[in-house]
């Protein structure tokens, strides 16, 4: 689905309102959102989740599925020397979403997904079920819109797309932030932000050119 010109919103409210119109008397829809490491992928996926709820007066009419479930485990990482790309492209069963999201697009039974756990910093498998009632799917996460190798074909399975535009510094403060959390000292946190995670943010942006919406997100409220 394609709006031209491009649409824009900065209120989670009017967004969902938006998408409960689209999805009148549809089956199933598809709702993928990306942007770069930091942007506020999962708290929008989270809210608007809520607000279509919310609004419509049917709870559980829309489910979230992160890409972060479908990370390499942390011995695959080692094994294949990728712990330091961590979150790059190549560190995630990008296949496996693919074929997860055309499952949910045809279920007539409930689908199991993995979730990634912050706490084993690991992917927990069939941690989530998406019940084939669910009319609204929100799948998040970083390389979900782009337009390379399998990213392409799973970005064309999304109904609605939706690219969360938080500037770069905003969103570098925040994953320097969760890097330190994480048990990093400043330096280290800094050093992994410039060798990931801002080379990765270089391969999403392209995506933001090829979307239907831009959530652009007000200070403070991702």
């Amino acid at each position: 689905m394609s709006t031209d010109p491009c649409l824009r919103y900065n209120d989670v409210q009017k967004l969902a309102r938006h998408l409960l119109h689209l999805s009148r008397g549809r089956g199933r829809m598809l709702i993928g959102i990306g942007g770069i490491p930091g942007a506020g992928k999962s708290t929008l996926a989270r809210h608007l989740r809520d607000a279509l709820g919310h609004i419509s007066q049917q709870p559980g009419n829309a489910v979230v599925v992160p890409l972060d479930g479908f990370h390499l485990t942390n011995e695959e990482l080692e094994e294949r020397e990728l712990v330091e790309r961590k979150g790059s492209p190549d560190t995630f069963r990008a296949q496996s979403f693919f074929a997860k999201l055309i499952e949910i697009k045809r279920a007539t039974v409930p689908v199991l997904m993995p979730m990634y756990s912050r706490q084993l910093h690991e992917p927990v498998q069939d941690a989530l079920e998406v019940p084939p009632e669910t009319p609204l799917v929100i799948a998040e996460g970083n390389y979900i819109l782009c337009d390379f190798g399998v990213w392409r074909s799973i970005a064309a399975l999304f109904d609605v797309k939706i690219f969360v535009d938080t500037p770069l510094e905003r969103a570098r403060k925040w994953i320097i932030a969760r890097h330190i959390e994480g048990g990093l000292i400043s330096e280290e946190a800094e050093e992994k932000y410039e060798t990931n995670d801002k080379p990765n943010a270089d391969l999403i942006l392209p995506a933001r050119n090829s979307v239907d919406i831009i959530f652009e997100t007000p200070p403070g409220s991702l």
